[in-house]
């Protein structure tokens, strides 16, 4: 049996308790209202098209980057929320 993994600093338990849209997180109202987990962006700095995924870590400020995955899977890139635009029907790069 595998021993349960060691969290010292409580990362396990903070990440399981990020808000699933970043319009939940305290202080977040900042961001664009259609800026939300698994919303399709185009990041305007490499043309790509994306998902939103969920943040890796719990914070009180808005975040200045997003986590986002090619549609329908693939490696994950960071983009700067300012270079983001939502997809809204536009055909993939």
């Amino acid at each position: 049996m595998t021993p349960a993994p060691r969290d010292p600093e409580g990362a396990i338990q903070a990440v399981s308790q990020r808000p699933p849209t970043v319009e939940a997180g305290a202080g977040w109202s900042s961001l664009p209202e259609w800026l939300t987990v698994r919303a399709l962006v185009i990041d305007a700095g490499t043309g790509r098209r994306g998902e939103v995924q969920p943040w890796p870590y719990y914070s009180e400020r808005p975040p200045t980057s997003a986590w986002l995955r090619p549609e329908g899977g693939g490696r994950e890139w960071t983009a700067s929320i300012d270079s983001l635009r939502p997809a809204r029907g536009q055909p993939a790069a």
